[in-house]
């Protein structure tokens, strides 16, 4: 099976900042997924993202529980990319009035 590369959006926070910016709505964020097709490689990443907001310390931030997640890119990437990078962190956004 091959690996893929999923860049996913994620929706519907509503993190406050520490100071008076715009509240954080969202963000991107890429995971390195084994799998058998593009399909599966989304709902498998998806998957992965789902559980680390399930968890501390993002499960206690206001929103969390209504997190949305899209794959908007899938590309199957080599063995070594896909052994050897494994993508964390997020990269967050605001909604733009």
């Amino acid at each position: 099976m091959p690996y893929y590369s999923v860049l996913m959006e994620g929706n519907g926070l509503q993190i406050k900042p520490l100071n008076d910016e715009q509240p954080i709505t969202g963000f991107f964020t890429t995971r390195v997924v084994w799998s058998n097709n593009q399909e599966n490689a989304i709902r498998a990443a998806i998957h992965l993202v789902e559980l680390e907001w399930k968890s501390p310390p993002y499960s206690s931030h206001e929103g969390a529980k209504s997190l949305t997640l899209i794959g908007t890119e899938c590309k199957q990437v080599g063995l070594l990319k896909g052994l050897l990078k494994k993508p964390s962190g997020f990269t967050f956004f605001s909604e733009i009035l």
